[in-house]
């Protein structure tokens, strides 16, 4: 499936990028405490979801990762509203 299309059809959309402080996964919501749940996106990280927002008009959540309960596994990104990790 290809979305270049999709993706370059912005119509001058101004998109944004937001640190996102919580996450729910399974219907439990596990806010950012800044030791089990943390919100510390990479620079690249950043860097990308700056392109993202600018280029392509993209609403970029920044997600914070689950260290506590172990297991717990969370995507880079919501954009748009879907999962996205950053592969490097």
């Amino acid at each position: 499936m290809d979305i270049t299309k999709e993706w370059a059809n912005t119509q001058n959309k101004k998109g944004s990028v937001t640190n996102r402080q919580f996450y729910t996964i399974d219907n439990v919501k596990y806010n950012v405490d800044g030791k089990h749940v943390i919100l510390e996106p990479s620079d690249k990280e950043k860097f990308i979801a700056s392109i993202l927002c600018d280029k392509y008009g993209k609403d970029v959540e920044l997600l914070p990762r689950v260290s506590y309960p172990p297991n717990i596994q969370t995507p880079d990104y919501l954009i748009n509203g879907q999962r996205y990790d950053l592969k490097s």
